[in-house]
């Protein structure tokens, strides 16, 4: 990996609040990370769903980097993870940079399939740890 380093997000499955709600147990297509407008594509050069290498999507116009194809329900994403290999010789090569968008917040979107259900959150860089 060259010094690269992976940040890991660790999905934790809650009970819906309005079990009625059509997104209450909808499926988990993608996730969607907000990024600092210093990143560009070639600061992520790797993604992972679970430990097994996928390809990311980088949108420049928005500055929003995007792991589609997770395939997870309500049950699967319990403790599955996302990681983003980021460049250590990129713009952003720690999370922090990455994330310094929103006052030092990973501001993240995940998606269904039908994109109907699609809830933000953020997590702060501190929080996450990374590794080799």
């Amino acid at each position: 990996m060259n010094g690269n380093k992976v940040y890991t997000f660790t999905f934790k499955v809650s009970d819906p609040i309005d079990t009625d709600n059509s997104c209450a147990y909808t499926d988990l297509y993608k996730a969607e990370f907000w990024t600092s407008r210093a990143c560009d594509k070639r600061t992520v050069v790797n993604a992972y769903i679970n430990g097994i290498k996928v390809t990311p999507m980088w949108d420049a116009r928005t500055g929003v980097w995007r792991v589609a194809q997770l395939s997870m329900n309500n049950v699967t994403a319990a403790g599955a993870t996302v990681g983003l290999e980021l460049d250590a010789a990129s713009n952003c090569p720690t999370l922090r940079s990455l994330c310094n968008r929103m006052g030092g917040k990973c501001i993240y979107s995940l998606f269904n399939e039908k994109r109907d259900c699609c809830p933000v959150g953020e997590n702060l860089y501190s929080l996450t740890s990374g590794y080799n």
